[in-house]
């Protein structure tokens, strides 16, 4: 059997247990297989580290193409520093010419496996994709288009330093990469390359023109498949697979698992929609638009300016509140601000308390009516019962010619000390009726005032009476 075409690989595999590659890299055992390759684990004999090292089929070793997505992967692979992203370390070729690239060991298992035991939580799937998400955000701003995003493209690790499980993107073999002189890429206007499960409409037509929304139906297509456990689109045949992509409408959420939130259908309808201008414009949005539908955070400022372009007249809504379709007000964790006792919202909000602002002006009443309570001085016509039954009238404080003013003083002094702090109810009753002679009009002339008392002017209006405090 020719040992560059037709081989199956399994039967003539790349390498064996204990070659060495390039001089540094023990090949220790096999790790899986797939379409276009193998990929081991070893051991750099260097450093003492495990990576794992990808070997390209015998049968492709020939083929300019296959070697040139082979090398295409290595570069985009390595132009990627995300922690989301399978690092690569290194790449050449082996002392039989066969092409090699050497990356990060991950352990764990393939979100394809994950999803064979059965459909994903809600939560979960939006932490996987959210995951996904900032890979491809970062891919798509340096230009690189994955083109072949499914779930075994997608790898859920844990490594020694996370606190949890994390997900990385893998095999940017077929990737799109923009450079300045152009677009660097091994697929021929016609061609279908990727996963049909999972490939847009613009890629299963084999049109050059695709860019990175072809990522953004994708990773939707993924999404609804880890929701529900079975693919959008099926069919006997490739080309009735690619029909079914191209015309038939999307398949309902709600249908295939009746638990999940109604807000799920009009996301896949923007993430998948048949058109690449209908769809969400970025990852970003992709992925803050689940997170809305299921009613988890509300939609950004960006995003609500964005929904609002183009249509005058529309009542904004304030940052960081709103309502889900259930009317349940939630709040972004994400945008949270908390100061104090209130939690703010939205990034342009200046953080501030009202417990201070509160505590001052509580101090500021209370040290004013403590003040008028000590200062106030009983207004002119105020009529002030004593202990004895005797009525003072008149205006005790304030000064006068009359020779008898410290009489007055004084008999105001002794009757005031004669009376308790705070009247009872009886003595404001027999208060009030003392005084409700002196409210009636006279046509007499008042006479003079007994010893003791002042003579003070019938009163202007009719005085209440107030209780003596004992000031």
């Amino acid at each position: 059997m020719d040992s560059t075409q037709g081989d199956d690989d399994q039967l003539q595999p790349s390498t064996f247990p204990g070659t060495i590659i390039a001089g540094k890299y023990r090949i220790e055992g096999l790790i899986g297989r797939g379409g276009m390759g193998s990929v081991w684990s070893a051991m750099h004999l260097t450093l003492g580290q495990r990576i794992a090292v990808k070997l390209i089929a015998k049968r492709y070793v020939t083929s300019r193409e296959a070697r040139q997505r082979f090398a295409q992967e290595a570069k985009a692979a390595a132009q990627l520093r995300s922690r989301h992203v399978v690092q690569v370390y290194d790449s050449g070729e082996t002392a039989e010419g066969t092409p090699y690239i050497a990356m990060e060991l991950l352990e764990g298992e393939s979100l394809d496996h994950r999803i064979q035991r059965g459909p994903i939580p809600l939560d979960h799937t939006m932490r996987i994709l959210a995951q996904v998400g900032r890979a491809l955000s970062k891919a798509h701003g340096l230009g690189i288009v994955h083109r072949d995003l499914k779930p075994e493209n997608i790898f859920l690790t844990h490594g020694e330093d996370d606190d949890g499980e994390t997900a990385k993107v893998l095999d940017f073999g077929i990737a799109k990469i923009k450079t300045a002189e152009g677009s660097d890429s091994a697929t021929r206007t016609g061609t279908v390359l990727g996963t049909p499960l999972f490939m847009s409409p613009e890629q299963a037509r084999g049109l050059k023109s695709v860019d990175h929304r072809t990522d953004i139906y994708s990773l939707g297509m993924v999404a609804y498949m880890m929701l529900t456990g079975q693919p959008a689109f099926s069919g006997e045949s490739f080309g009735d697979l690619l029909v079914a992509i191209c015309t038939y409408p999307l398949p309902s959420i709600e249908k295939a698992a009746p638990t999940l939130p109604r807000g799920l259908d009009a996301w896949l309808g923007k993430a998948c929609a048949r058109e690449p201008v209908d769809r969400y414009a970025t990852i970003e949005q992709l992925v803050e638009g689940l997170q809305v539908a299921a009613g988890v955070r509300l939609p950004s400022t960006k995003s609500q300016e964005i929904a609002r372009e183009g249509s005058a007249g529309d009542g904004q809504i304030p940052r960081g509140t709103g309502a889900t379709g259930t009317g349940t007000v939630v709040e972004s964790t994400a945008d949270r601000r908390t100061t104090g006792a209130i939690t703010v919202t939205g990034d342009d909000i200046p953080k501030r308390s009202v417990v201070g602002p509160v505590v001052l002006v509580v101090a500021i009443v209370a040290i004013a009516a403590g003040a008028f309570v000590l200062l106030r001085k009983p207004g002119e016509g105020v009529v002030t019962a004593s202990g004895s039954g005797t009525l003072v009238t008149g205006t005790p404080f304030a000064p006068s010619a009359s020779a008898a003013m410290p009489e007055v003083a004084s008999a105001a002094t002794a009757t005031a000390s004669q009376a308790p702090p705070f009247p009872s109810v009886d003595a404001k009753a027999a208060s009030a009726q003392k005084v409700a002679p002196l409210t009636k009009p006279s046509d007499k002339k008042t006479g003079d005032a007994p010893k003791g008392i002042a003579k003070t002017p019938p009163p202007r209006t009719t005085p209440k009476p107030t209780p003596d405090l004992g000031f």
